[in-house]
């Protein structure tokens, strides 16, 4: 079967399922598709690997992740340990009664089944603009995988439907390992694009959500949901970092300030508005924000609504010595990783914790918001009070 065969049914009657569906994946003998995603932090990076399985299936290829990746993120390289974003068996075993059991292989798992490392043929961008450069090429240094010295550019700029997208990757079917370069963001026409953007993906599947995160992080967020929040509690994901430094270095230039970053008092105004009233008392809040701002908010917050003030609980810190809670069987788990692997997992339980929540709120323009509001979709938690800061409606 050729890229071509690939059938992609429209179910738009099925209810809170998918518009297109693809109904065949025969990933070929020995053909793979490497993603080389590394653009941006955790949520960034998630839309990257979604999108690339979606690829996967389309140019019938098993889905190649490479564990542990890298990441580039403010100028800053660092390890990235996709089996602790995914609960990868999961992913297979939802794809399996469909598709068969080949369609998602870790670098490790095919290197221990071939005996050899593992040689990319072709790095093939599927988006010029942040698809990567020879600069980041040289710094893309994965365990068991040698990459190609150069970038090659089939797709012209702009959108692609399906067939376009086919043809221009028609040439590449022989390779035996592919890569599509960093695809976050990338534009598509028709089908194809609908697919990339939908909440649910476009398989079929019984699973609720394909891309559960690993049982530490489940085990996790519900020890401490059970623990300290109870079932009745809203969250808040405030993003503030680099979307701070953003806002404040285009200051002269009113046309490029982030609209999403308000100032605290308009944010405790808008929880206020949005939650008084709703019975709830407990606000989870996730942030990356100064210890100052989150005093500052927390005080906001009491005096706007004294009648029901607001109790504010956030994560413990996951840094060396610091790890609080130890005394739980939810905690220990992660006292024996380093601090980057704690980082991507205290960011993976809060967007999980959020997602859990009665009321959500969060950051306009930040992938890790909208992701929440995904999952909340895809699990049926959503609220008609789901929003994000500065709504109106």
């Amino acid at each position: 079967m050729n890229v071509a065969d690939v059938n992609v049914r429209n179910s738009s009657g099925n209810s809170g399922g998918p518009s297109d569906v693809i109904e065949s994946w025969e990933p070929r003998e020995d053909r793979y598709l490497l993603a080389l995603c590394f653009y941006g932090r955790l949520s960034n990076q998630e839309v990257c690997m979604r999108s690339y399985l979606i690829f996967a299936a389309l140019l019938n290829r098993t889905l190649l992740v490479p564990d542990p990746g890298f990441a580039h993120h403010l100028q800053t390289w660092y390890r990235w340990r996709w089996s602790l974003i995914f609960d990868i068996p999961h992913l297979r075993a939802c794809l399996a009664d469909a598709y068969g059991n080949n369609t998602v292989l870790t670098v490790e798992e095919l290197v221990s089944r071939t005996n050899q490392n593992v040689t990319v043929d072709h790095i093939a961008c599927a988006e010029g603009r942040s698809c990567m450069d020879e600069i980041q090429l040289s710094f893309a240094k994965l365990p068991n995988v040698t990459l190609p010295d150069k970038l090659e550019h089939p797709l012209e700029s702009g959108r692609q439907d399906i067939n376009s997208f086919r043809a221009a990757y028609a040439p590449y079917a022989n390779a035996r390992v592919l890569s599509l370069g960093n695809i976050y963001g990338l534009l598509l026409n028709g089908k194809t694009g609908k697919m990339l953007h939908e909440t649910k993906p476009p398989f079929r599947t019984s699973c609720l959500d394909l891309w559960e995160p690993p049982p530490v992080v489940r085990q996790f967020v519900s020890g401490f949901i059970d623990t300290f929040l109870g079932d009745d509690f809203a969250a808040v994901h405030m993003r503030r970092g680099d979307f701070s430094h953003a806002y404040l270095r285009n200051e002269e230039k009113e046309q490029n300030r982030n609209p999403a970053f308000l100032p605290i008092a308009s944010i405790a105004r808008y929880i206020v508005s949005r939650l008084s009233g709703r019975g709830i008392s407990i606000l989870y809040l996730a942030t990356d924000a100064s210890l100052a701002e989150v005093q500052f908010l927390e005080k906001l917050l009491l005096e706007l609504d004294s009648k029901a003030p607001f109790i504010v609980e956030r994560l413990p810190q996951f840094s060396k010595g610091s790890l609080e809670y130890n005394e739980y069987d939810w905690v220990r788990n992660f006292e024996d990783l380093d601090e980057e692997d704690k980082g991507i997992l205290k960011a993976l339980a809060e967007k999980h914790i959020c997602a859990r929540s009665q009321y959500f709120i969060g950051t306009p323009k930040s992938t890790f918001s909208s992701d929440i509001i995904r999952i909340r979709e895809v699990e049926g938690r959503a609220s008609p009070l789901d929003s994000y800061f500065g709504d109106v409606s």
